[in-house]
């Protein structure tokens, strides 16, 4: 038996310390998506485990400014655990006051859709929107359609949303965590890691939004 890591949750840790870490007996080999995840793992049982990347398949769908006014994406599970989806939805509507020339699009489905639909409502402001579940077929056509791309989980192994929306060419503005984002997003160069929700990750929208050749590079 090889497993595959795929998250750094707290039953993955205890995976790796119970059948790899403590035991003899245990797995001889496995498989992390990220670094952060084989960190786990004791050096001394041995270079036979592995970190393989997940990937996302390339696409002609291409992200382009047509106006002033920059739209931001969520692509996932709508669940508290790990994503944090209610704290996102407030982090959107926070940052639309500030900054009206945004518009935020949230897109997925899970048990907090219609919690995280009536907060949206409650608010009653019109540029954060609740879009729902999307085929996977159609997900990077509609990433497209957007600017950046946007995670605030409290931890992932390694975001396959995130890969798929710059694979589109959105700019990621993700919030720092224990994960392997910081494996794809080089803070500045191709995305911003932010530390907070609030003030850090406001502005950083300010920044791009301002400054069209930097969204561009």
């Amino acid at each position: 038996v090889i497993p595959v890591f795929h998250s750094n949750e707290p039953h993955t840790k205890g995976v790796i310390e119970k059948f790899i870490n403590n035991s003899n007996n245990g797995f001889k080999m496995s498989v992390s998506v990220s670094k952060q995840i084989n960190s786990y793992i004791n050096p001394q049982k041995g270079s036979t485990h592995f970190v393989i990347p997940c990937g996302t398949p390339l696409t002609d769908y291409r992200a382009k400014l047509d106006s002033d006014k920059l739209r931001i994406i969520y692509a996932g599970r709508i669940e508290i655990e790990q994503k944090q989806i209610l704290l996102l939805a407030n982090a959107f509507i926070a940052a639309s006051k500030l900054i009206p020339e945004l518009e935020f699009n949230i897109y997925g489905n899970g048990s907090q859709e219609q919690n995280t639909r009536k907060l949206i409502e409650s608010k009653k402001i019109n540029n954060v929107n609740f879009r729902g579940a999307v085929a996977p077929s159609e997900i990077q056509k509609i990433m497209s359609e957007h600017h950046i791309f946007t995670l605030m989980s409290d931890y992932e192994g390694m975001p396959v949303a995130l890969m798929e929306a710059m694979a589109c060419g959105l700019v990621p503005i993700c919030l720092k965590e224990e994960s392997g984002i910081n494996e794809i997003i080089k803070d500045g160069v191709n995305g911003f890691i932010v530390n907070n929700r609030g003030q850090d990750y406001q502005e950083k929208l300010r920044l791009l939004q301002k400054d069209p050749e930097l969204w561009k590079h």
